[in-house]
């Protein structure tokens, strides 16, 4: 008797085990592009679609950059993704947590579904279980509130990012300027952090200026620059709206003595405009401890980079 249970025993533990290969072939066919640690997480995921497991995959892959960088240190950093439209399935088996209110309204976000980080999560645990660090929200009709839609994503009670305010801000003002974008990342970048505490760098053209000249790259992957924001307390309705007028004209903002957020069509793209603006602060600040005032480049070089770098968008 004994012997036939584990046989049984054995025999499920099998079948899962070819589940779990089946769905590790298939990702590294690229038909799931996820990460080979997500893969037993996403095996319950029943209403998101395959796209949207993709961008948890990309999500996972820059919280997992993030970390290794020494960008997220703690709970430090919070990242969302805009997936609208790309949970039909989800009415008809998940639940709705009770509504809770927003500090002001987004009725051009009304309806929205994000999914973002939970409040208090390390980027490492986002990097290693997705499944149980995201949270997925509901924008409710007039933009007045949100609720937490339960589903296998989101069963663990977490409550979304503190963080929330700014991310729904700088969605809603791009739905305005009809300039949407579907991804938004907070992190702390060091160098890039450092430079905040150099006085005659806290002006948006001196700042930009010195990113540019001292590496072409800065210019040729953000030609529009980089939106200030002088200190203000973190998790405030005020930083969202100082970060909204930051991101106006701009991709990424760097936010005094605190860290940086960018908003971008994905995940990655996000997450490159802040490495090569980092990058870029990083041979900025290796001149100065070595006793060098960088020479960088001149006015007709950054010009002529400019135009390029226009050019190819």
């Amino acid at each position: 008797m004994r012997s036939c249970r584990r046989i049984n025993e054995k025999n499920e533990k099998n079948d899962e085990n070819e589940k779990f290969l089946s769905l590790r072939r298939r990702c590294i066919s690229n038909e799931f592009r996820l990460p080979f640690c997500l893969l037993k997480q996403t095996m319950n995921m029943q209403h998101l679609t395959n796209d949207v497991k993709q961008q948890i995959g990309e999500l996972s892959a820059v919280a997992q950059l993030l970390w290794e960088r020494g960008w997220a240190e703690s709970n430090a950093g919070n990242i969302s993704i805009n997936i609208t439209g790309k949970l039909e399935s989800f009415g008809s088996g998940g639940k709705h947590f009770s509504q809770q209110p927003l500090p002001k309204q987004y009725p051009g976000i009304a309806k929205a579904q994000i999914l973002v980080t939970g409040a208090g999560t390390r980027m490492r645990d986002v990097a290693a279980q997705p499944a149980s660090t995201l949270v997925l929200i509901e924008i409710n009709q007039d933009g007045s509130a949100y609720s937490i839609m339960q589903d296998d994503i989101n069963n663990h009670g977490l409550l979304p990012t503190s963080e929330l305010a700014t991310h729904l801000a700088i969605y809603q003002e791009r739905c305005i300027q009809k300039n949407s974008v579907k991804a938004i990342v907070h992190t702390h970048p060091t160098e890039f952090i450092a430079l905040t505490h150099v006085p005659e760098l806290l002006h948006e053209q001196t700042l930009n200026a010195v990113l540019w000249k001292i590496h072409p790259e800065a210019m040729i992957a953000n030609p529009a620059g980089i939106g200030f924001v002088p200190y203000i307390l973190t998790g405030t309705e005020a930083l969202a709206q100082a970060t909204v007028s930051a991101l106006r004209n701009h991709s990424l903002a760097l936010w005094e003595k605190h860290g940086c957020i960018a908003a971008a069509e994905t995940v990655g793209d996000a997450f490159d405009l802040i490495d090569v603006a980092n990058k870029a602060a990083h041979i900025y600040l290796l001149c100065r401890n070595a006793g060098i005032v960088p020479e960088g480049l001149t006015d007709a070089q950054l010009e002529e980079l400019r135009h390029k770098a226009i050019k190819a968008r």
